[in-house]
């Protein structure tokens, strides 16, 4: 049984008229049309100048005592500022409505889990399980609800759990299978969404109605010989949102997230010598996954305020890859019971090229951008056990 209390009070301010510039400096050359931090080497921060330009200015970015610089697409057309004084911020005035506005929510939950286990014999056990949980809710700091006066809040979400499975050791030890049938039911369940709406993006929590999982899971190891292991492992997983809010009248299908349909890992363990101290042991290994998207989804909508056009932006893949490493370890015993090892490695040793994480700015900024792995990398370890 858990009971919890959530908080939120809003400390919001609005720059008073006349805007940011009250409190940045002056401002050179034209109005900001598609505008890109500059960075670099200081040569190629002061290229970026035009010509004329007081050297203060110039040494303040190079610096890096400008807090933001921006760079036109037209040559030589420039908008700078930085924040004249910081420990003025308490001057700018309270935002109206929102400013000092407390909010509390009580949530309380009964939760348990009933498990049966079935042993077959000494190496052969089967097991069903059936959970319940619940995650509180809460609000979103970055969101006000301007029509109700209240915070952004989001309800709690609860779980209902189904399991079967089966863990065996066969072979006289040597081979090991375990695999899991499962279900998830979710109501209320909290999904992360990205906002673009009014020229700002933001990402907030939201309750979808319900959601439900189903997967399977299946972990094979295999002692080949007495110096080499082979494992396996694999995944299945199909998630659907079984009703989603609508957003502004349009219907959104949401992706299912960061989580595959399909992966698996396969491993190599070699002992390639164990003899007078030292040892040679080499490992490589394979992960698949499939294609996922990083946002359930991204909402937006075009035209005026008094009569927005709902969109729900397309979102570029984190491309399906295998990754593949390799780990060379030798290690030796030294006197007084010391150890050193030295391990050549190397990650990603296929050079895979593959996004990680990334969402659509939206509307007003009109652009997606993405983080991407790691390449081929390579190093070595050396470690000195005293």
């Amino acid at each position: 049984y858990n009971e919890e209390t959530k908080y939120m009070t809003y400390r919001w301010r609005d720059f008073p008229a006349g805007g940011v510039e009250a409190y940045i400096g002056a401002a050179i050359g034209d109005s900001i049309t598609n505008a890109l931090t500059i960075s670099g080497t200081e040569a190629f921060v002061r290229s970026q100048f035009p010509a004329g330009t007081p050297e203060e200015i110039v040494q303040a970015q190079v610096d890096g005592a400008v807090a933001s610089l921006t760079l036109q697409n037209t040559p030589r057309s420039l908008t700078f500022g930085y924040v004249g004084d910081l420990d003025g911020i308490g001057n700018i005035p309270e935002t109206p409505g929102v400013y000092g506005n407390y909010n509390e929510q009580e949530f309380s939950n009964t939760s348990g889990r009933l498990v049966a286990e079935y042993s077959l014999d000494d190496n052969t056990n089967f097991y069903a399980s059936y959970t319940t949980g619940y995650r509180a809710g809460g609000f979103n700091g970055g969101a006000f609800n301007r029509d109700t006066g209240t915070g952004d809040d989001f309800s709690e979400e609860t779980i209902a759990s189904f399991e079967v499975g089966v863990k065996s050791t066969l072979a006289d030890g040597r081979l090991r299978i375990n695999g899991a049938y499962y279900t998830y039911d979710y109501d209320d369940v909290q999904v992360s969404v990205v906002k673009t709406d009014s020229g700002s993006i933001s990402t907030d929590v939201v309750n979808a109605a319900k959601f439900s999982t189903e997967g399977l899971e299946l972990d094979v190891a295999w002692l080949a010989t007495d110096t080499l292991q082979l494992r396996a492992q694999y995944a299945y997983t199909n998630r659907d949102f079984d009703d989603y809010p609508i957003y502004l009248g349009l219907n959104i299908p949401p992706s299912q997230g960061l989580t595959p349909d399909n992966e698996y890992n396969l491993i190599m363990d070699w002992a390639l010598l164990n003899a007078g101290g030292n040892s040679l042991d080499f490992q490589l290994s394979a992960a698949y996954k499939d294609e996922t998207v990083s946002i359930n989804t991204v909402p937006g909508n075009y035209g005026s305020g008094t009569n927005p056009v709902p969109v729900n932006l397309d979102q570029a893949t984190n491309q399906e890859r295998t990754l593949v490493n390799a780990r060379l370890t030798f290690s030796r015993e030294l006197e007084d019971s010391r150890s050193v090892s030295l391990a050549l490695w190397g990650r990603n040793i296929t050079d895979e090229e593959y996004r990680t994480f990334g969402y659509n700015y939206g509307p007003s900024l009109g652009y997606a951008v993405h983080q991407w792995g790691n390449p081929a990398t390579y190093g070595l370890d050396i470690r000195l056990d005293l």
